[in-house]
């Protein structure tokens, strides 16, 4: 009841596409910047004045709905300095102001929000954010605009928030600092605490960051640090530099992690706990937001898995090629693979038909007793849709990936500060490397079929002394369209070993590989672990 507690990453419910600047055709409003003062008492309390310019879409609107946090009081709205009256009901976050003077579309007017609250809790040395994302008052969530924040707090306290710190002072033990944005962002925080501050070390060209927690006696700060800078340097080089100049880390008492632009909320698990979730996986994932989420946008809630996928492969990747812990990369595709595989197969609700990744949040809709069905698939299958594409794009015989580097910086430029939608990515696959690749959405993005192949192979000696192996492989829990390109591996007792693809294109499929010089042991189906799918080996 204390706390606000979400998943990884905070998922937004809207079902309704949105323009650059966050505005939709249902909105009333555009909102342009915010000029705050907050004011943190000693005992926690939160008293701010919101200042929100803001430009009419519609002509003559007499009720604007707007949303606060219910942890928080209205105490006065304000239209152009007017006073004006509002209406919220107990325990609501919509308010309602009257416009009182008509105004005509287009025209822009100032809203101040006056309000109060208890907005942090402080427990020993910890500070908690009951909410970290609705405490500045919207007409959407989707907005964007520019913030200019006051802050004024406890001198023996650190605070940090979005954007560049333009100035501080401390008078009678109270600090005042003023943090403005230069980049038009859809939500503001900050964050309060009693911390101990590390700076952290980056190459050149790469935002500089500062890691803050509360406690000496943490086992993993250094881990974290490292984590920190080397995902932020690795993902710089892969997909370009992201839109900030400095990323502060803060520790936050809770089992979830956030992101804002240069700000990350950590839960304090990460500093404590061994348990893989809360490895270089969570706070990888999280630095990778400042790309995939914060500077490219999901155009809509269908679009969701290009900020959570996306960022789960991210970080993926980054367990991979950067702390070269290939085992572990390939460990946690397996481990995805089985949920997303098994889904709907528990004793109440067996058969359950898995969602489709282009469901955005609505994927928890009819999970029945799937409560995962969200990371498994917004987050999980998102992810593994990344790395069929990328095995796709890779050249077997030489194993570079020049084509799948180029197509992720590539997107990554163009949409950077936009917003994007799964056509946009396609689109640019698809210009990139010359292929058609609407059948591969259609199947795993808009699809839900995930195909079982049982496979069975054979060899044979020709006479010039050429293996040819020969192999059939039955595609199940699929309908007669659906195709997928696999890699196979054919190597000898050795290891030596040669990598083709075998397109799937139908129920059954008896395929002739090209002869090899030597005499193959192993054959190995969907090599790579190349394909979202299972495997099942029989005889010929």
């Amino acid at each position: 009841k204390e706390m606000t507690f979400v998943n990884m990453c905070p998922d937004q419910e809207r079902n309704v596409q949105v323009a650059a600047d966050g505005s939709n055709s249902l909105d009333d409003v555009r909102t342009q910047r915010h000029t705050a003062t907050c004011t943190i008492e000693r005992s926690m309390m939160v008293r701010v004045i919101d200042d929100i310019a803001m430009t009419t879409l519609k002509a003559d609107v007499r009720w604007l709905s707007m949303d606060l946090t219910s942890l928080v009081k209205v105490d006065s709205v304000f239209i152009d300095g007017q006073a004006t009256t509002f209406f919220r009901a107990k325990d609501r976050s919509t308010f309602f102001v009257n416009i009182p003077v008509p105004m005509p579309k287009g025209q822009p007017f100032t809203m101040r929000v006056v309000y109060s609250g208890d907005l942090i809790r402080r427990v020993d040395d910890y500070t908690i954010l009951r909410t970290s994302l609705d405490w500045i008052p919207s007409h959407s969530y989707f907005h964007k605009a520019l913030y200019d924040m006051t802050f004024t707090y406890p001198s023996s306290m650190t605070l940090v928030s979005l954007g560049k710190k333009v100035s501080t002072s401390t008078q009678d033990r109270m600090t005042t600092s003023r943090w403005v944005t230069e980049q038009p962002n859809s939500n503001n925080s900050f964050h309060i605490g009693l911390f101990k501050e590390k700076p952290l070390t980056t190459p050149d060209g790469v935002p500089k960051c500062m890691l803050y927690y509360v406690a000496d006696s943490y086992d993993h700060v250094d881990e974290i640090g490292t984590d920190i800078e080397q995902s932020l340097t690795f993902y710089t080089k892969l997909f370009g530099p992201p839109p900030i100049n400095m990323l502060h880390a803060t520790e936050l008492p809770g089992t979830h992690g956030e992101a804002f632009p240069g700000l990350l909320h950590l839960s304090s698990l990460a500093f404590v706990s061994t348990a893989d979730f809360f490895q270089e996986q969570f706070i990888a994932h999280e630095v990778a937001h400042q790309w995939w989420g914060i500077s490219v946008k999901p155009l809509s809630y269908r679009d969701r898995w290009l900020s959570e996928g996306f960022s789960e492969y991210s970080c993926l990747m980054y367990s991979q090629l950067a702390a070269q812990e290939t085992k572990k990369f390939f460990r946690l595709l397996e481990e995805y693979r089985k949920g997303i595989m098994s889904f709907g197969k528990k004793d109440i609700g067996k058969n359950l038909a898995p969602p489709a990744v282009a469901l955005g949040y609505r994927v928890s809709s009819g999970a029945g007793l799937e409560f995962e069905a969200y990371n498994q698939f917004v987050y999980y299958k998102g992810a593994w849709v990344i790395h069929m594409l990328r095995n796709m794009m890779i050249d077997l015989v030489t194993m570079r990936e020049d084509a799948y580097m180029t197509v992720m910086r590539e997107f990554y430029n163009r949409f950077k500060n936009r917003h994007a939608s799964t056509e946009d990515f396609k689109t640019t696959i698809e210009q990139l490397t010359g292929a058609d690749l609407g059948w591969f959405f259609d199947q795993w993005v808009y699809g839900n079929q995930l195909p079982t192949y049982r496979v069975a192979w054979k060899k044979e000696q020709q006479q010039d002394g050429q293996w040819k192996v020969t192999m059939r492989i039955r595609q199940q829990g699929v309908g007669e369209n659906f195709r997928m390109p696999v890699p196979v591996k054919i190597a000898d007792e050795d290891g030596k070993a040669i990598r083709l693809r075998i397109n799937v294109t139908s129920t059954t499929n008896v395929v002739e590989l090209p002869p090899v010089a030597f005499e193959p042991e192993e054959v190995v189906f969907n090599d790579l672990t190349s394909v979202l799918c299972d495997v099942k080996e029989e005889s010929f």
